[in-house]
């Protein structure tokens, strides 16, 4: 049988449905004994193979909740922890994602620590707290939005709201020297945006280039899923090509063996960078899969890479199953490997497609859309409860000008690091395709 990998992770998915939706003792033990008799009786043992895959990921999910709900609410409670990034910021408030460390009870778990904006709070700080331990809402109506589950997807247990009397800066540098480097690179990557373009284009680059979506209104953010162009401001494969052709043209004059080993550090070096996010951690994984099959001069397969990176992350993060960003991501391009070449081969049939080149872009334009949108759409309807009639266009329109905008993020962002100025002249070109990206939703 091939592409046994993918089996695999289709039976590991299955197995954490079941786990998180469906685990009972009953089940648990029904489904045991059909593995015992077909253990006994089959011939296929890759068959019984699946299967136990199927029970391990129940067994795992249902292990991974339980370690969740063992936490309760507590009025009081001392902590101590690394600030491992910033997670919101109002005008008063701050939020930070945390490591604890102390007490034995919260240790190495996650949380997010509430309080007043303090600017004495730095990336790779050790912070001593007092506060309130919570954990987060579950859906308060039907189909209404679940925060608790959410969190499980960042493998965050609850929240501590802290008085900012209470914390103390224990010390400083607490990561390791290449996370703190790479958190120093983001936050001058982040700065060089702001001063070289408006604010409102600079947070669309931000997201894209970044991930961080933080400074985004919510308007523009319903906007974009209303146009089912959530996908975009979730990093993930189509970013990842652009970076790749990007440091390609850097990197021209190298052997092809020491350009693909370039390039694998490049896109492992982005992907902590924007901060190991599933849709592109699953990129990563994809991409890094593809060089090395080049580099041992072996066909890379999609479909299995695809798989391979989905199942590294589950096991990873089980909960990452809920999560939006990796749904469309994966969901996507697994539309597009599934069912592209045969909406091109329909296509061909239509004369007027094929005419010249523009017709033809047109036309595989027309086929990448609706095949990504064929998994996407009903994820979106799932997730938003909304239909957008013209998704083929919007995406299409949406493609035309990302083509642009990716290259020019990156050609003024590298341009800044030697003239402020410069970069601002070029900025002028970005900031007219981002206005039309806004305006188009």
């Amino acid at each position: 049988m091939k592409r046994k990998i993918v089996i695999i992770t289709i039976s590991y998915i299955c197995g954490l449905i079941w786990g998180l939706y469906f685990y009972n003792i009953i089940s648990i033990f029904l489904f045991t004994i059909l593995n015992i008799y077909m253990i006994i009786r089959s011939e296929n043992k890759l068959i019984i193979a699946y299967m136990i895959v199927v029970l391990c990921a129940c067994m795992y999910m249902h292990i991974t909740c339980n370690r969740y709900n063992k936490y309760t609410n507590i009025d009081e409670v001392k902590i101590e922890g690394i600030i491992l990034n910033k997670y919101k910021e109002s005008d008063y408030n701050a939020e930070y994602i945390m490591k604890v460390t102390n007490p034995q009870k919260f240790k190495n778990i996650r949380i997010i620590l509430k309080t007043k904006k303090n600017k004495n709070i730095q990336y790779a700080d050790k912070v001593r707290a007092l506060g309130k331990f919570e954990i987060s809402d579950y859906q308060r109506n039907y189909k209404g939005y679940n925060y608790n589950e959410y969190l499980r997807t960042k493998k965050i247990f609850g929240t501590v709201t802290a008085n900012n009397d209470s914390i103390k800066v224990i010390c400083n540098g607490e990561m390791s020297k290449y996370n703190i480097l790479v958190n120093k690179l983001y936050e001058n990557l982040k700065q060089k945006l702001y001063k070289i373009m408006p604010k409102d284009s600079a947070d669309i680059c931000s997201a894209l280039i970044l991930g961080d979506k933080s400074n985004i209104s919510e308007e523009i953010i319903d906007s974009f899923s209303i146009c089912n162009l959530s996908h975009i401001l979730a990093i993930s494969g189509m970013h990842m090509t652009y970076i790749i052709l990007f440091f390609s043209y850097m990197i021209l004059g190298c052997k092809k063996s020491e350009k693909n080993i370039i390039l694998i550090i490049i896109v492992t070096v982005f992907c902590n960078l924007v901060g190991n996010s599933e849709s592109i951690v699953r990129a990563t994984i994809m991409t890094v899969l593809y060089i090395l099959a080049e580099l041992l001069n072996r066909k890379s397969d999609s479909l299995t890479n695809l798989s391979l990176a989905s199942l590294v992350i589950l096991i990873i993060n089980p909960y990452s199953i809920l999560n939006l960003s990796f749904l469309l991501s994966s969901g996507g391009t697994l539309g597009i490997l599934l069912f592209y070449n045969i909406i091109v081969k329909m296509f061909n049939y239509i004369k007027i497609l094929n005419k010249n080149k523009l017709t033809k872009y047109i036309k595989q334009s027309i086929a990448l859309s609706i095949s990504a949108n064929i998994i996407i759409l009903p994820i979106i309807i799932i997730y938003y409860h909304k239909f957008s009639y013209i998704f083929i266009i919007s995406n299409i329109l949406a493609s035309l000008l990302l083509s642009c905008i990716m290259p020019l993020i990156f050609t003024s962002v590298f341009v800044s690091f030697f003239s402020i100025n410069l970069a601002r002249i070029i900025s002028i070109l970005l900031n007219f395709f981002i206005k039309c990206l806004i305006g188009m939703v």
